[in-house]
């Protein structure tokens, strides 16, 4: 009788944090702005804990461009988080109109882009760090 040999399997990856969205209507814009204008003075109450631990692990130069959209009058649509889309540990944060400056021209390390594809978004600008794509877009 042949002797059965143990079966190798490959190492399991990384658990995917859930995926998850948070819209307008979960949030308090102007403690969003506050939150974003400086985080460490920040006090986030129960419900603002999901957004706020999101926030803090965006990106800091998208964090400084979400904070001029928002106060030049910009409107928060949500925030899109979590599982493998586009990438995984990817934040997507959507506003609801054209952004008010080529902030791109004025921060390394950020890009703008054009998807051009009517299933997506109309522009975003995005930074990558560690690998990760991260965006605002409209």
């Amino acid at each position: 009788m042949a002797t059965q040999r143990p079966v190798s399997r490959a190492p399991s990856p990384a658990p995917m944090e859930p995926s998850f969205s948070i819209d307008r209507f979960d949030m308090d814009v102007p403690r969003l702005c506050s939150a974003l204008a400086d985080p460490d003075s920040f006090r986030p109450q129960k419900r603002e804990l999901k957004w706020f631990s999101t926030m803090s692990r965006f990106p800091s130069l998208l964090r400084e461009v979400l904070l001029l959209e928002l106060t030049h009058g910009n409107v928060f649509g949500s925030i899109q988080a979590g599982g493998d889309w586009p990438q995984v540990g990817s934040i997507m944060v959507f506003v609801d109109r054209p952004f008010f400056a080529d902030h791109t021209l004025t921060r390394q390390g950020l890009s703008l882009g054009y998807p051009h594809d009517p299933h997506y978004w109309t522009c975003d600008i995005q930074q990558t760090v560690d690998g990760v794509y991260h965006a605002i877009a409209y």
